[in-house]
């Protein structure tokens, strides 16, 4: 399994690239046009199954519609709460990034999961952990000891909360889960900025959000 990641753009997050074989799953691709993880795809010859959305927030969410309408067999995966806020330029929070204030939507997903679940692709298994604070739809991914955390864990940085959706309390209580069920050598991918490992953020992040 091999992952590469892509800086989205005009914000800085994150997209991810899971390859096994020619097969791929992508997570938050927030390019609108997806120019540089189309060419991706393109040039390394991969079909892509699944598209997973992290969190609803449109600097991770604004090029599923893109990737969906060049690879229509393409699974869209969220959380429910995600589901529902995507479809809302209001609550994706894209109307507040654009001048004109009138934003974007997303079609609605393919799979939503309300409770922690998992799916198997290509011989592994994805466990999805939901994981309000950040935002009410937020989720983490977790598989072979890596954690693709969305924004829950930014590396030496702290959670954003002030966003709409965003809770101190949840977020403790999910990184607390995560502290029970993520080894501590695992890697983690976040939304922002670069890998890292999670023995290295948790404890410090569950003393910054303790309640």
């Amino acid at each position: 399994m091999n992952i590469i990641t892509i800086k989205n753009q005009p914000i800085s997050s994150n997209c991810y690239i899971i390859i096994e074989e020619q097969h791929c799953l992508v997570i938050d691709p927030g390019t609108s046009d997806c120019k540089d993880l189309l060419s991706y795809l393109t040039r390394h010859f991969l079909s892509l199954d699944y598209i997973i959305l992290t969190h609803e927030h449109y600097d991770h969410i604004s090029g599923a519609d893109c990737l969906r309408m060049n690879y229509p067999q393409a699974m869209l995966i969220c959380s429910e709460v995600c589901n529902q806020l995507i479809q809302s330029p209001k609550g994706n929070l894209s109307q507040y990034s654009d001048d004109d204030g009138i934003g974007f939507s997303i079609a609605s997903c393919d799979i939503s999961y309300s409770e922690d679940s998992f799916f198997s692709w290509m011989g592994h298994q994805f466990n999805i952990l939901l994981s309000p604070g950040h935002s009410k739809g937020s989720i983490c991914l977790l598989t072979h000891n890596i954690l693709f955390s969305g924004d829950t864990l930014i590396p030496f940085n702290k959670t954003v909360l002030k966003l709409p959706g965003g809770s101190k309390f949840e977020l403790y209580q999910s990184l607390c889960k995560l502290q029970t069920i993520v080894a501590l050598h695992s890697i983690v991918y976040p939304g922002h900025l670069e890998t890292c490992l999670f023995k290295d953020i948790i404890s410090d992040a569950l003393i910054s959000y303790k309640w």
